[in-house]
Parts: structure tokens; sequence; C-alpha cells
């Protein structure tokens, strides 16, 4: 869904999408609403020569828009099954709410917390609330408020300003009542895991990213979280066997192509890279300019490194970490009056200690 969305207001050919996507075929389709009747359209099109090797439209009545989901998906899964020889375990089901407005409110959360920004955040957390006050029982709200809460925190993430404490005391329960309302929802397995990896539990969080996979393969947020704690267990070939099946799989979700980046980046890998930077600089040329600098400072070439960093933080005023990482680059240059300068966070005194005033070093 986070690559597909990229692709949202282009004018871009099937065959330029499926380029991007590294697919052979594409599934595209369109849905349209009059009063109470909705239409659905579908087509699977073969990329390299256009072809359309099957479509269908389906008329239905908006009575009940959960099973119309269950329905629509169900016939796509079995018209591509038979058109490309597919043989899928399930096809896939809707987490259906009781309540209209709870499911209207939860879509909205997602919409906004995959942007990944505090104000975005903070805002799909108030929906996801609102969803679960709507309907109490709806297991993905409750998981999504968990996981909303946890990223407001301000420890290991520069979204918000709960402590680690406060985020986690709406976090935990909620995600524990989604597992307990849906045993089978893969999103909570994966959120619980974060939120076990969050407090250094990892044995006890991989389980739940297993069974997260297990159930959704194609969840790549639990293939991030997964992976980063696995380089954090010293498992690197196993971190980036999992990081690099989710950037086959979602190619154009920012995280993902951040995560990979990083793992390319520890092993020098700087020729594998650059294809990546180029196609990561049209989603966060923030980010890419930071990476260009990593890659110089590891080429020894620290000036340039924090010359590359300080644009990468001029691009995104609001990004934190960026203006924090560039900050230590110019520490490191010896330019510490310049650090203290930059650096986003209070107490950049004690961060920057200057040796030659021997009581800051307390």
């Amino acid at each position: 869904r986070t690559s597909s969305f990229q692709f949202k207001g282009q004018n871009l050919n099937i065959g330029e999408v499926a380029e991007q996507l590294n697919v052979k075929h594409v599934l595209e389709g369109s849905v349209r609403k009059a009063n109470t009747r909705v239409r659905i359209t579908a087509q699977l099109i073969e990329a390299d020569t256009g072809y359309h090797l099957w479509s269908d439209t389906y008329d239905r009545e908006l009575t009940d828009i959960f099973g119309i989901q269950d329905e629509i998906s169900a016939a796509i899964v079995m018209a591509l099954s038979e058109t490309l020889g597919l043989v899928p375990e399930n096809a896939p089901q809707t987490h259906a709410a009781t309540n209209a407005d709870a499911y209207d409110a939860y879509l909205l959360g997602q919409h906004l917390i995959k942007k990944r920004t505090r104000p975005d955040i903070e805002a799909a957390l108030e929906h996801f609330e609102n969803a679960v006050e709507l309907d109490p029982d709806y297991a993905p709200a409750q998981a999504f408020m968990g996981l909303a809460a946890y990223l407001l925190t301000s420890s290991g993430s520069t979204y918000g300003d709960f402590t680690l404490d406060e985020s986690l005391s709406v976090a935990v329960p909620a995600v524990d009542r989604a597992l307990e309302l849906d045993p089978e929802l893969a999103d909570a397995h994966a959120i619980k895991g974060l939120l076990l990896y969050t407090r250094h539990r990892n044995e006890e969080a991989v389980p739940y990213f297993e069974e997260a996979l297990r159930l959704n393969p194609s969840l790549t947020d639990a293939r991030n979280w997964y992976s980063s704690m696995l380089s954090e267990m010293n498992r690197p070939a196993e971190a980036f066997e999992v990081i690099e099946a989710a950037y086959a799989i979602d190619p154009l979700s920012v995280l993902t192509l951040n995560n990979y980046v990083n793992e390319l980046m520890l092993r020098y890998q700087h020729a594998e890279m650059e294809p990546l930077l180029e196609r990561f600089e049209s989603l966060d040329a923030s980010r890419t300019a930071q990476f260009r600098g990593f890659i110089l400072n590891q080429q020894r070439k620290a000036a340039d490194g924090a010359i590359a960093m300080l644009r990468g933080a001029d691009l995104d005023p609001g990004a934190l970490r960026q203006q924090a990482t560039a900050s230590f680059a110019v520490s490191r240059l010896g330019l510490r009056d310049e650090a203290i300068r930059i650096w986003p966070y209070p107490n950049a005194e004690r961060i920057f200690v200057d040796f030659n005033e021997p009581e800051q070093w307390l």
C-alpha cells in the first residue's frame, strides 16, 4: 500500500509504475459512489505489453461495506489465481467494525499515521481513540492506538514528548486488548513485538514478529522493526535478509528505504547504495543528503560529509534528528560553538563538553 500510494495523483503509464515497483503485472481499479450504490472496477494489466488480461465491474448496494470488501477482494483474488496461476492460501479478510463512524475514524488514523510526522501522528491518535470510544471491541483501532501512543514518545523517537512510561501505559493495554479481541490480527502481533523490543525484551519479541509475518508476509512495518531488532541482537545476516525482503515488497516506502540503505551503509556497500539514493531523493531529499554525508565520512571526507548533513537539515527544518546528526558532524570538525547553535534539543552545553573547562565535565 505504501508504495502504491506514491503514484496517487501522478500521470504515469503502467510500464513506468511496474518498473518502479519491479513487478510484471499491475492491478488497477476505481471506486465510485452514488447515493447508496457503489461501483468498483478492477483490471489486471501485463506491464510489458499493456494488455488487459482480466477486468470486471461490481455494482453493489452499500448495505454492508465490510461484506462488500470481503466479497470483492475474494473475487479479485480468485480471478488473479485463475489468470496468473497463483495459489493463495486465503483471500484477504476485512476486519469489520460494528460502527461505521468508528471505521471512518480508523481509516483517517491509518492515513495519517503512515506520514510519520508529529502533527500527523498526534491527529492519528485522536482518530484511533475516537474509533475505540465508538467501538471498544474493534481490534485494529485498539492496535493502532497503541502504535500511535508509542510513536509519540520522546525516547528513541523525535515524534513526541511523552515519556516512555507514559506511552507504554496507553500502548501496552491497547495492543493486549487487540490481541485478545482478534488473535489473528497481524498488525497487533507486530506492534506487540515492537513494544517488547522497545523494552529490550528481544527474545520475547521474536515470536510476535514471526507470527505477524506468518499471518501477513507483506507487512513491511513488521519487517522493518524485526530487522532493526535482529541487528541489535547481533544477527546481521538475518537482519539484512528481513530488510531486503521488505524492500522487494515495498520499494517506495520511506521507512523501508531508509532502513535498507542504512544496512548497506553499515556494510560499506556504497555502489549498491547509489541507485537507491537516487530513488530516495524524490521521496525524502533531506534523509538522502544525510546518507550522502555518512558515505563521505566513511570515505574520510569529514568536512564534505558535514556539509552534506547540514544540507539535509536545511531541506527539512522540522526533522530534529537530521539537525542533531549535522550538529555532531560539525562538532567532530572542532567547531563546538557551531555545533551548539545547530543542536535542536536542550542542554547542548552538556552534550558538547568543553574539555578546557573542567567544571563542565561534571
